[in-house]
């Protein structure tokens, strides 16, 4: 379930805990209402330091009261408006320098405490925010329209980099399903029914989510409605508002359903990634083993493959260090750097200057070894009796490309 803390700061702070009583199998991701602050940060243009701090400072109170309820929430990432209201221009260094403050005051305790933490990132931070981002934390967000765009794969290729785990705001189109490698993703979409009218429909054959806007287009989907268990007549009269967003709700459930069992087989690369070091300190011995088990020891750290589960604690809290940049740790455990070096001994001793190049090589070390991708080369163009040999050579001799190696301009270049 989504809530944002936005919502009960200041009226029913134990909406959350109520709740879990009646439905304790619910988990919840909490936002902080950023968004509330940045869509229109008038609102707050006679806050001072002050009142922003109180926020933050009731989120966190708010967040440990029901941390065992709460899988992971998004930190207050309210930069602009900071800079707007108390910095006077959105050229203002002051609202970067306080969100990192609260990042690493507020934030990373919880974190450290085993509460996943989303940062989130912004269009005004550029590809180059976005990469350091990736380096410094393990789970970060954006917003999901960006994945419609066609550059979209130089946010994957660099959260790929640093096994870093990408969180889509507001992500809920086919492909964000069928082709983003998101670790998660947020939305309301399901609930467009009851706030505009609008069905969704997940058409399986076509892979498709169509939004049906017009209720005259409702009928003919009387039997598939019928079929799935559905108050047909409710839904086409448009008589009960909660058995459409029933019908919404089972067609997103469908689309995650399915994609999940079709990809159930493959490794995706952040599922690679390490929590932080204090929680991988306290790593019960099922689940050292468990992750041990994922990074394909007898492929890749053959060295280090029948040690006690003691010691392999100890490994993937380096692995840990690395992935998580924890120079710290790296530079004072002696155990931490004799494993990486069996590895990289170019890189762990010494101990490599920029941490980041580190990073990128562990990511590219323990990278997922999944089933080779599908030949584009289709049963369809055999029956056809289309011809796509794979080797050029063997094209050129039965001549069905040219030879331009003996052209006179090739052969002066």
């Amino acid at each position: 379930m989504l809530t944002s803390y936005y919502q009960w700061y200041n009226k029913d702070r134990q909406t959350v805990r109520r709740r879990m009583k009646e439905y304790p199998h619910l988990r919840y991701m909490i936002d902080s209402g950023a968004h509330s602050f940045q869509a229109d940060w008038t609102l707050f243009k006679t806050w001072k330091e002050k009142d922003f701090t109180d926020f933050v400072k009731g989120y966190e109170e708010w967040i440990w009261e029901n941390i065992d309820h709460i899988d992971c929430a998004v930190e207050l990432d309210i930069d602009y408006t900071l800079n707007m209201v108390l910095g006077g221009s959105e050229k203002s260094t002051i609202g970067g320098a306080m969100v990192e403050r609260w990042q690493k005051e507020i934030f990373m305790p919880l974190e450290k405490a085993g509460l996943d933490i989303i940062y989130v990132w912004h269009e005004n931070r550029g590809i180059e925010g976005w990469e350091d981002m990736c380096s410094r934390f393990n789970y970060v967000g954006l917003p999901g329209e960006f994945s419609s765009k066609d550059d979209f794969n130089k946010f994957v290729s660099v959260a790929r980099r640093y096994t870093t785990r990408m969180h889509g705001m507001a992500s809920t189109k086919s492909l964000d399903f069928r082709e983003i490698p998101w670790a998660s993703i947020d939305s309301i979409t399901w609930k467009t029914g009851e706030m505009y009218g609008t069905l969704i429909d997940w058409d399986e054959r076509a892979q498709k989510l169509d939004f049906i806007d017009k209720k005259e287009e409702r009928p003919a989907l009387r039997s598939k409605f019928k079929t799935l268990g559905f108050d047909a007549d409710a839904i086409i009269d448009d008589t009960n508002y909660k058995e459409v967003t029933r019908y919404s709700l089972n067609s997103m459930r469908s689309i995650e359903a399915f994609y999940r069992a079709r990809f159930a087989n493959r490794v995706q690369y952040f599922e690679l990634r390490l929590l932080i070091l204090g929680r991988v300190s306290q790593f019960s011995d099922v689940s050292v083993n468990k992750w041990w088990k994922k990074f394909n020891p007898e492929g890749i750290f053959r060295q280090h493959t029948n040690n006690s589960v003691d010691r392999v604690r100890k490994h993937l809290e380096a692995i840990s260090a690395v992935q998580n940049a924890d120079v710290e740790y790296l530079k004072t455990n002696n155990e931490a750097i004799d494993f990486l070096a069996s590895y990289f001994p170019t890189l762990a001793r010494p101990l490599v200057q920029d941490i980041r190049t580190f990073q990128v090589e562990m990511s590219y070390y323990v990278a997922p070894r999944n089933p080779p991708a599908e030949p584009r080369t289709l049963p369809e163009h055999v029956e056809l009796g289309i011809r796509a040999p794979r080797i050029r050579e063997t094209a050129i001799e039965e001549g069905l490309v040219p030879d331009w190696s003996e052209h006179p301009l090739v052969k002066t270049l």
